[in-house]
């Protein structure tokens, strides 16, 4: 509770995303392929006011589930968010075509390990963030430090996020954690 009421009275705090073990095989390889015009991001460079509040929001995907911590989390409207993700998964999982691309972020980018891509190799995906209302996607590699930037939405609400890599139990790798609120999906309230 103190960490909320932190996070809205100052102008910068912290979110990490901590990553998973054990999704899949080992894989290598980022692709720095441009982004398409259909991939176009919700937000470009150009719309974001630099002088507003920005806030660094840190996720953490812990190895014992896995899931991202925390799953719930709120942040005031129209403020550009720093995120930072630190995946401690060490394999990556299999993933439905469209969801290796960044999309929604400020400026159609992240940044993994200080390289900055648009898109990652399929075989390189271990988790990702995606809010599909917000047409936000952030696919997140193995065993690596991703960083991106968000401007929260203008109006008020909840907006589910959900990991669209098949990171979870059974022959599909859809079951247990990944049908889980609270696990690898969750929500982000937008709140005043």
């Amino acid at each position: 509770m103190w960490k909320q009421k932190a996070l809205t009275l100052t102008t910068l705090a912290s979110i990490t995303i901590l990553g998973l073990s054990g999704c899949g095989q080992s894989a290598n390889g980022v692709n720095t392929a441009t982004t398409s015009s259909s991939s176009r991001p919700a937000y470009s460079a150009s719309s974001v006011n630099t002088n507003a509040k920005q806030i660094t929001e840190t996720l953490t995907i812990s190895p014992d589930g896995p899931k991202y911590t925390p799953a719930n989390f709120t942040l005031p409207p129209n403020t550009v968010v720093n995120f930072k993700i630190i995946d401690k998964d060490n394999g990556a999982a299999t993933i439905p075509s469209g969801y290796i691309k960044v999309r929604g972020t400020i400026d159609g980018t992240m940044v993994v390990n200080g390289k900055k891509v648009s898109e990652l190799d399929a075989k390189n995906v271990a988790h990702t963030l995606t809010f599909p209302s917000l047409n936000l996607n952030v696919p997140v590699p193995p065993s690596a430090t991703v960083a991106f930037s968000i401007k929260t939405p203008r109006k008020p609400g909840n907006y589910t996020w959900q990991c669209y890599a098949a990171c979870g139990s059974g022959q599909s790798g859809w079951g247990g954690v990944m049908s889980q609120m609270g696990a690898m999906q969750g929500t982000l309230t937008v709140k005043a």
